[in-house]
């Protein structure tokens, strides 16, 4: 056999942080929705220019309201 320690497997990296939450200690949820080729479109030109991701962008859109 090796002299290897065993490998731990799970958890957070070293020198990852994650993404940070959008209000403190409110989770992010999963969305899936169906749109228009041009929505989509119009919010990954918007997440790029912003440099924030599309569900940032979702999150921004409904702040505005």
């Amino acid at each position: 056999m090796t002299d290897k320690p065993k490998a731990s497997w799970g958890g957070k990296r070293p020198n990852q942080t994650g993404r940070p939450t959008s209000r403190a200690g409110v989770k992010r949820v999963d969305l899936h929705c169906m749109v228009d080729p041009l929505t989509l479109q119009s919010l990954r030109t918007t997440a790029k220019q912003s440099k924030r991701s599309i569900g940032q962008v979702v999150d921004n859109l409904t702040k505005k309201t």
